[in-house]
């Protein structure tokens, strides 16, 4: 009955309370009705939009050039993708690339006005040193800064899943998006990669640890069972599924159209490939 009186709402109404929700959520209300699948997948590419155009003047360029040299953003804007609303807003972008690629990220983020921070400029975070990250390009306009990862690996994706901790196993491609982690990371909790990460003193990723927590996240020590999709990190059994959205915009819905709704019964094919089950 909820949902449903859900759709009597003005549609600016029903896409401001979506837009509060984590993509979770968003992804099991639409499997209830066809109307709430439209709006959905409405709130979901305007919230990657949102936070892209905190960087850059033209989102729909830069998810066009993500798809074409198989690159990814990480870090702290996927997980703000995921969960919603936050009480924080990223401040820098993280792009996980291939070396051949470099060049053409180096020149659309020049066009949209980035300077590059030279290491002789800046001291580098200890943030940056991810492995398998070969090399880091670092770009600031403003307030906003943008770093470049260079990864070893043929996949971009590596260099996600080989991060410090579960919190940052997230990706988000021009046209997809990947939490390998799911239950965990709508829970604000996540499980520390390597047991080196433990000694929080003693710690390259100690900034890092410290960030999430002030961000409500809390952290436990990774179990000796290794995951065998991802053997680096250790398996947290309600895990058993990673959530896979594919990005499919839509126009904005006209405020106040009428419609009407089909609530999807037992007999109705939907596509649940985004909703995960723990049993």
């Amino acid at each position: 009955m909820a949902l449903r009186s859900l759709l009597c709402l003005p549609n600016t109404n029903l896409i401001l309370i979506l837009s509060f929700l984590d993509v979770k959520t968003i992804k099991l209300a639409q499997a209830t009705c066809k109307e709430l699948q439209f709006f959905g997948r409405y709130v979901i590419n305007e919230r990657y939009d949102r936070i892209l155009l905190r960087y850059m003047s033209s989102p729909d360029a830069f998810r066009k050039l993500l798809d074409s040299k198989r690159a990814i953003v990480g870090g702290s804007s996927a997980l703000e993708f995921f969960l919603g609303k936050v009480t924080w807003n990223s401040k820098d972008l993280d792009v996980f690339l291939r070396p051949a690629y470099l060049t053409d990220f180096l020149d659309f983020f020049h066009e949209e006005g980035y300077k590059r921070v030279f290491p002789w400029q800046e001291d580098v975070s200890p943030a940056r040193q991810i492995p398998c990250v070969e090399a880091s390009v670092k770009l600031r306009k403003g307030e906003r800064t943008v770093d470049l990862l260079v990864t070893s690996f043929a996949n971009a994706f590596e260099g996600v899943v080989q991060s410090w901790s579960t919190v940052v196993m997230n990706a988000l491609s021009g046209s997809n998006a990947v939490c390998t982690y799911p239950l965990l990371t709508m829970n604000y909790s996540a499980v520390l990669s390597t047991p080196k990460t433990i000694a929080l003193h003693h710690s390259s990723n100690a900034e890092n640890i410290i960030k999430y927590e002030a961000r409500n996240f809390t952290f436990s020590l990774p179990p000796s069972r290794r995951s065998p999709t991802t053997p680096r990190i250790a398996q947290y059994i309600p895990d058993k599924y990673c959530l896979f959205i594919r990005l499919c915009p839509d126009k904005r819905p006209q405020d106040n159209r009428p419609f009407r709704t089909r609530w999807l019964g037992d007999h109705d094919h939907v596509d649940m490939s985004a909703v995960w089950y723990d049993d």
